[in-house]
C-alpha cells in the first residue's frame, strides 16, 4: 500500500496486523483497543489505553499518537513515522528475498546451474560472478548468492510541500550488493526473473523498475 501511495489502506493494514500480533500473544485488551479504532473509534483516546497498558513502549502507540496529532489525516502520519514507514517498506523487501529464495530452490533444484550468481575467492577479497556454461561444477550451492532486491525510499521526504503519493511513484529499486561486483548482478535465470517481476505485478508494483538487465 505505501509504494502504491495508499497511505490510509496501508496505515490501517499496518495497525490490524499489530492487533492481530496483540491477540496472538494474549494481550487482548490492547489488541481491542486498536481494533475500536479500526471500526471508527477516537484515535486520541486509543492512544491513551494502548499507553495505559504499554507505557507507550509498542508501535502501534507511535502510530496512534501520529495519528492524533494529524488529526486523522494518514499522509501526515505517515511523513512524522518515517521509522514505521521504512520498517514496512523493509518487510516487503525481505518476503521478497524469501520468495525469490524459495522459488530459486524448489525450480532449479540444489545444484548450480549456468546463470547463477555466485561468490567467489580473488586474490584477498571476494567479489561476485555470473557462472558460465561448463563452470558448474566449480562451485556449491553454499557459493550461489542471491540479491536482495531493496525499496528505495529516498524520494520520500516529511517535507508538507512535498506530495507522498506522487513521490511514491519515482521509487525505484535496486539489487543490494554488499560484496565486490563490477556492476549490479542478479542471476540470469529466466523463470526466476518472470517471477520475480509477476510478484511485483500482483501486488500493484510493475511501475517500478526491478532488475538490470541481463
Amino acid at each position: 500500500h505505501l509504494l502504491r501511495g495508499d497511505l490510509d489502506a496501508a496505515l490501517r493494514d499496518f495497525l490490524r496486523s499489530l492487533a492481530v500480533l496483540s491477540g496472538a500473544r494474549g494481550f487482548h485488551e490492547h489488541r481491542e483497543a486498536i481494533e475500536r479504532f479500526l471500526h471508527g473509534g477516537d484515535a486520541a483516546e486509543a492512544y491513551e489505553q494502548v499507553v495505559m497498558l504499554t507505557r507507550g513502549r509498542c508501535m502501534a502507540s507511535k502510530l496512534l499518537a501520529a495519528v492524533r496529532d494529524s488529526g486523522g489525516c494518514a499522509v501526515a502520519a505517515w511523513r512524522g513515522e518515517a521509522k514505521q514507514r521504512q520498517f514496512s517498506i523493509d518487510a516487503l523487501g525481505s518476503l521478497l528475498w524469501n520468495l525469490m529464495a524459495s522459488f530459486r530452490l524448489q525450480h532449479y533444484g540444489q545444484e548450480v546451474v549456468a546463470g547463477d550468481v555466485v561468490r567467489r575467492d580473488s586474490s584477498d577479497q571476494i567479489d561476485l560472478a555470473i557462472v558460465q556454461a561448463g563452470e558448474e561444477d566449480r562451485y556449491t550451492l553454499s557459493d550461489v548468492y542471491l540479491p536482495r532486491i531493496v525499496f528505495d525510499e529516498q524520494s520520500i521526504t516529511a517535507e508538507p510541500s512535498r506530495d507522498f503519493k506522487k513521490a511514491t511513484k519515482n521509487l525505484t529499486i535496486k539489487s543490494g550488493q554488499p560484496l565486490r561486483a563490477p556492476v549490479v548482478l542478479f542471476p540470469l535465470l529466466p523463470e526466476l526473473r518472470s517471477h520475480v517481476h509477476g510478484l511485483l505485478s500482483s501486488w500493484g508494483l510493475d511501475h517500478l523498475p526491478v532488475l538490470p538487465d541481463p
